[in-house]
């Protein structure tokens, strides 16, 4: 290999909230009206709520998927916007936080997460 050729350093991060409430079809496999209803609930939750936003932005899509997974078999549902029914914000919101603080992968305090925040810098600085 010849130096200097391959070592850019990219950092990928997962996808936004946004980007995933957008895809949501992608996390949630359901009928069109289905995954709008889905998301207009999550949108109108998570609206405004930067710091659960900003947690959701670091699950991978794998681990969003598992989440809205989690939430329709802890009610017994099929459909993700019946399970939702049973559910407040609040208890939306502190999930997320759970999730982020103890189960993800990029969860603060994690090697992890020390990787990732390092990668992040020194490909900015690139």
């Amino acid at each position: 290999m010849r130096a200097g050729r391959f070592d850019m350093l990219l950092h990928v991060a997962p996808p936004t909230w946004i980007a995933k409430l957008e895809h949501l079809d992608v996390l949630y496999r359901a009928e069109p009206e289905e995954v709008q209803k889905s998301k207009k609930t999550l949108s109108t939750w998570t609206g405004g709520r930067d710091e659960e936003a900003g947690l959701l932005d670091l699950f991978t899509v794998a681990e969003a998927k598992s989440l809205l997974e989690h939430i329709r078999r802890v009610r017994s549902r099929d459909r993700l916007s019946e399970a939702f029914g049973g559910w407040s914000q609040t208890e939306f919101l502190d999930l997320v936080r759970k999730w982020g603080h103890d189960v993800i992968v990029l969860r603060h305090g994690s090697d992890d997460r020390a990787e990732f925040d390092k990668d992040k810098t020194e490909s900015a600085l690139q």
